[in-house]
């Protein structure tokens, strides 16, 4: 199989509760890493899906501020990332800037009784990706997201609920779209952690499946600047990819 390891912004969102459970005593955050997919994704020949990702965060009190970007390339069925159906079995290989989204999330305190966490968040993807080269859209979403996470005796729940607003391109039809990802972590030792989820996404086109996908992760944290973290993920829909793998690393400062 052929990939290509990249910055991973794109499973940031989805493992955000995951990635955020104790948030750094640095204000900024800088990460990068590396992320590929791979599948048919209902179109009978395989599409690989390769981003390098990098992202800035800000923390401030209760809130952070992230902005995320990077560089992708698409071999295979052009329809994968433009989500047009008409393109039917038209293959390409091409390589430019990824959209860019931006994100603000504000984490509530901890309830005085029980080991809760509540965070609320709002995203805008921006089309920097070049549309005309099948990359994007060419179209701004904006999404929403609640999510929460809970401590047991020796683990941590997590779960998210997400609704996106899908700005539809001209001749294509594009559904807006609700979420749902829910896992758990463990910590191994203060340094070490691994952790599994599942992301159920509701058809984003009238012929599409549903998006259905797990992703396990391991974390090591260096140092209290440094921590990488290694994702993998199994797709089990056509609207998924058959596997996925990514790394990443986080530096505070």
């Amino acid at each position: 199989m052929k990939y290509l390891l990249i910055l991973s912004i794109f499973l940031i969102m989805v493992f955000s509760p995951f990635m955020n459970a104790a948030y750094a005593k640095k204000a900024w955050e800088l990460s990068v890493g590396t992320y590929s997919l791979e599948g048919d994704y209902g179109k009978g020949t395989d599409t690989a899906i390769h981003m390098v990702p990098v992202s800035l965060a800000y923390k401030y009190n209760q809130w952070q501020y992230r902005l995320s970007t990077g560089y992708l390339w698409l071999d295979g069925n052009k329809s994968v990332i433009s989500e047009d159906l008409r393109e039917g079995q038209v293959s390409v290989e091409d390589a430019g800037l990824a959209d860019s989204t931006l994100s603000v999330k504000y984490r509530f305190k901890k309830l005085r009784s029980l080991p809760l966490y509540l965070n609320i968040s709002a995203r805008i993807k921006f089309p920097t990706a070049d549309h005309k080269r099948n990359l994007g859209t060419g179209k701004r979403d904006t999404g929403f997201r609640v999510g929460a996470h809970w401590g047991f005796q020796h683990w941590w729940g997590v779960m998210e609920l997400g609704y996106k607003f899908r700005k539809k391109p001209r001749n294509i039809e594009l559904n807006n779209t609700s979420q749902i990802v829910i896992g758990g972590l463990r910590a191994i030792d203060n340094k070490n952690s691994i952790g599994v989820s599942a992301k159920l996404r509701e058809r984003s086109q009238p012929k599409k499946d549903p998006v259905r996908e797990i992703t396990g992760f391991y974390r090591h944290k260096i140092n209290p600047q440094n921590r990488i973290n290694l994702l993998a993920t199994k797709g089990f829909s056509d609207a998924s990819p058959s596997w996925g793998i990514a790394t990443q690393w986080s530096y505070s400062f």
